[in-house]
């Protein structure tokens, strides 16, 4: 399939090699397993979140950006369900695009997609002008980022005034302790980690290694209010489980009967607009 191609600074690979097996040892899956094994989160699931936010369909609409878009399942579903203009699918993994993409389009749309402009680049410099964006979405992307203050500035640069950016990711608790996060962030994939994603079963591999960072919701707010976002939602979506843990930033819980898929099977979501 035709793509996009813009720069893209060798140290964002963080975790490729990990997502890219992934794709090439399931390019013969279909697009359910694909999306089971790469997102954990299902269209359904997705489509569940998205309405979730109050006047969705007047935040997505228009021209949107799909930050760090996987395997297309986010763009796709925004397409089949809001009224789109075009959407930038931005993904750092290139075999994801190639192998990816048209087919989890021709599951969800029924067609390959013309409203859809996949991208292999960065999203810390995107080749898109300024003020020229309706919404952002990163989901479970964000995070990954290595210097958020440089992304949420791009992100700033191309959306219109008083349009949308919305993050859907993990969060942790305000009171969970630094070391507590540096020792999520220094802990070693075990061997079945390593064999499930179809690495070397010796290698050494932390999560800081997979481009993994670990924010607490103060962190989170502090990077939006430091570069001009105000949140105008912000709430937690979770998996309905026995002894999951209470947010302690007194925000609103929404159970759900269906994998959100990640850590502790929980989604925080901001909806932010540019000031």
């Amino acid at each position: 399939m035709e793509y996009l191609k813009w720069s893209i600074n060798k140290n964002e690979n963080k975790g490729y090699t990990t997502n890219k097996n992934l794709v090439e040892n399931y390019i013969d899956s279909d697009a359910s397993e694909l999306m089971d094994k790469y997102t954990q989160i299902d269209e359904n699931g997705v489509k569940y979140i998205l309405n979730s936010i109050i006047d969705s369909r007047t935040i997505f609409q228009g021209l949107g950006v799909d930050l760090g878009g996987g395997i297309c399942l986010i763009s796709s579903v925004l397409e089949k369900n809001f009224p789109l203009k075009n959407i930038f699918c931005i993904e750092i993994v290139e075999e994801a695009i190639k192998h990816c993409h048209k087919k989890i389009q021709k599951f969800i749309l029924g067609k390959q997609s013309e409203k859809i402009l996949s991208v292999n680049g960065s999203f810390d410099k995107m080749n898109i002008d300024s003020n020229t964006v309706d919404f952002i979405i990163a989901w479970d992307s964000l995070h990954h980022s290595d210097n958020v203050k440089n992304t949420l500035q791009e992100c700033y640069r191309i959306l219109k005034k008083n349009s949308f950016f919305v993050v859907v990711d993990k969060v942790h608790n305000n009171s969970t302790p630094d070391m507590e996060i540096e020792r999520m962030l220094n802990f070693q994939y075990d061997k079945k980690f390593l064999k499930n994603n179809f690495l070397d079963e010796n290698l050494i591999l932390k999560r800081s290694d997979e481009g993994e960072h670990e924010y607490r919701f103060f962190e989170w707010e502090k990077f939006f209010k430091e570069n001009n976002f105000e949140i105008i939602q912000n709430y937690i979506i979770k998996t309905n489980m026995e002894n999951s843990l209470k947010n302690d930033n007194n925000l609103n819980e929404i159970l759900v009967d269906f994998n959100v898929g990640g850590f502790q099977q929980q989604k925080v979501i901001y909806v932010l607009k540019k000031i």
